[in-house]
């Protein structure tokens, strides 16, 4: 079984790289029928896989549903607050063009999540979408989303194969990606985020209110709450 899903991801993940999408996304689709053993987290990334491969050759039914079962997952830590992930969701609304505020809600979370590299080699529309965006959000404290850098990059570490290859490009730098900790002993680290959204029945429409805890440690997050704020 881990052979033939090992076997399976890479083929995908090499027709990915062909620019051939509609051709991964069947093996994509096989390789999760051979996930059952899989760590929680390593299913998360065969899922996005999958709905990568379905927003580039425009299957939004297929996108939703590997989306929807991305975000069952949402216990691990590494789907809300995962930039590629709100990007995908926001993908998928811009494609279906029925629901503008799912989609800037969640293009929204994309850039606060992962800045604005996680939106690069996106076509016109979606550009013209961001553009809005950052004018509408307002600049970060860095002043411009030029240099911004996100505020949960380490969400994307899990990243395989040709996903690995494209979030790299996209941000210009190797994985891992590592948030500089930072001391505040103040009472105003506690979190008090809403995290009771109910999820619906699509399941990736959920795709995050919230940006994720960081419970281990007191990171740039905590920092960055404002700016987390503008998307609520």
């Amino acid at each position: 079984m881990k052979e033939a899903l090992e076997t399976t991801l890479k083929r995908a993940d090499e027709l990915m790289s062909s620019s051939k999408p509609e051709e991964a996304l069947p093996l994509y689709q096989q390789a999760w029928s051979h996930a059952d053993d899989e760590e929680e987290e390593s299913k998360v990334w065969i899922l996005l896989s999958t709905a990568n491969a379905a927003v580039r050759c425009n299957k939004v039914k297929e996108s939703k549903a590997a989306l929807g079962k991305a975000y069952s997952f949402v216990h691990t830590g590494v789907v809300v607050g995962n930039p590629l992930f709100h990007l995908l969701v926001g993908l998928t609304h811009h494609l279906v063009d029925v629901d503008a505020d799912e989609k800037d809600e969640n293009f929204s979370k994309a850039i606060v999540c992962g800045g604005a590299d996680i939106f690069k080699g996106e076509d016109e529309q979606v550009q013209t979408s961001l553009k809005m965006l950052k004018t509408r959000l307002g600049p970060p404290e860095e002043g411009s989303w030029e240099v911004y850098e996100g505020v949960s990059l380490d969400t994307l570490n899990g990243a395989t194969g040709y996903l690995a290859t494209l979030i790299e490009e996209k941000m210009g730098k190797p994985l891992p990606f590592v948030f500089e900790e930072i001391s505040d002993d103040s009472e105003s680290d506690e979190h008090d985020f809403d995290t009771d959204e109910e999820e619906t029945e699509e399941g990736y429409k959920g795709a995050a209110k919230v940006l994720p805890e960081q419970p281990e440690s007191k990171v740039v997050i905590i920092e960055r709450q404002s700016k987390r704020q503008k998307c609520d």
